[in-house]
């Protein structure tokens, strides 16, 4: 049941961190009192892309 519970709890974390991707860095904006997610995000996404 615990394991149940820590796959849901990442996969909530992984879409709310897919989504505020899809909001803000994908659009050319910072995220809100986080830029250095933002600037994580966009690190990530030009190591994937290259």
């Amino acid at each position: 049941m615990l394991i149940i519970a820590l796959c849901l709890l990442a996969l909530l974390v992984l879409s709310g961190l897919i989504a505020a991707y899809a909001a803000f860095p994908h659009r050319g904006t910072d995220i809100p009192h986080a830029e250095w997610l933002s600037a994580v995000m966009v690190k990530a996404r030009d190591k994937i892309a290259s």
